[in-house]
């Protein structure tokens, strides 16, 4: 059977096996791809979410056309793999995990509508690759950023901010004035919708009065334009103050990775930790801050010990020295 015939084949038995669960037809792919996205939109995820899976989603349709594909039972297992192998060329081995996740999430969603009877993405690998540690700003790092804001009132309450409440930049540029109130910080995480309480020193409360704000209801935000513009104006803006005080690799993410490492260095949980950053799961938390928790590893270094005192061989081997 050649090729053309085969895949005509594989076509009608997935049409049969389909009709056979609720009788309606498959949509063509792009049609399956805006539906996913409504879906997505309507559940309300945080714009810059809504962004790279649309963008993912782009690549993926991009790919499927090129090959002559239109249809989602075309959508084989053979094909994702060959699109997440066109993906080395182009992505960063961390974007191609994210990209996967997306695809992963699509090809459920295909299930989800009964389009197909399985997920071709389910046996889907993504690459393997060493992640970049965590790289928290120590303290003489804060005290030149805080010197380099001086003249700026605004950007040094910014940054205080996120460095004391752990906020990321996008949620600490939009703060509403009513989210802090007696020294405590309380918000809904834009990117994933989990609530945030945490204290915020009296240095916050004081730099956040210390500059006229933009508008009524916000800290920096007029409201007037979209969140991603007035993030990544801030984003620009903390850029040169970084410049200015001489911190390479300076970005406004750490300043949340200070905030995270510094309470596990104090002894706060992992899941206290995770609460706190607002993750939807403390897996997320584990994955950047696992090696700066110290009270974990006390805990394990113990753990181990104490077995040997369990282990006859060591036993012996102490009492012969």
């Amino acid at each position: 059977m050649d090729d053309n015939r085969a895949r005509e084949t594989l076509l009608d038995l997935n049409s049969i096996g389909h009709r056979l669960g609720d009788g309606t037809r498959t949509p063509d792919l792009e049609n399956a791809i805006h539906q996913f996205l409504d879906d997505l939109e309507a559940r309300n995820l945080a714009r810059a979410t809504l962004r790279t899976y649309s963008a993912t989603l782009g690549s993926f349709s991009n790919f499927v056309t090129g090959e002559g594909l239109q249809t989602v039972i075309e959508v084989t297992p053979d094909v994702l793999r060959d699109w997440r192998n066109s993906l080395t060329r182009t992505h960063q081995p961390s974007t191609q995990v994210r990209m996967l996740t997306q695809i992963k999430a699509f090809s459920r969603y295909l299930v989800e509508r009964n389009w197909l009877l399985s997920s071709p993405a389910s046996a889907l690998r993504p690459p393997r690759y060493e992640r970049k540690p965590t790289l928290p700003f120590d303290i003489e790092e804060m005290r030149k950023i805080l010197r380099a804001c001086e003249s700026t009132p605004d950007t040094r309450a910014l940054v205080l901010l996120m460095r004391y409440s752990g906020l990321a930049i996008g949620d600490a540029c939009t703060l509403r004035k009513d989210a802090v109130s007696d020294g405590i910080l309380f918000l809904h995480r834009a990117k994933t919708g989990e609530p945030v309480t945490v204290p915020v020193p009296d240095c916050v409360n004081q730099a956040l009065s210390a500059f006229p704000s933009v508008s009524e209801e916000h800290f920096f935000w007029t409201g007037k334009c979209l969140k991603e513009t007035v993030t990544k104006r801030w984003g620009a803006r903390l850029k040169l103050k970084f410049r200015a005080a001489g911190i390479t690799g300076g970005r406004p993410h750490r300043f949340r990775d200070t905030f995270a490492v510094e309470l596990l260095k104090a002894g706060t949980s992992m899941e206290d930790v995770s609460v706190l950053l607002g993750h939807s799961s403390i897996r997320v938390t584990e994955q950047y801050y696992a090696p700066w928790c110290p009270r974990r590893r006390e805990r394990l270094n113990s753990i181990v010990m104490r077995a040997w005192s369990h282990d006859p061989l060591l036993v012996e081997l102490h009492t012969q020295t």
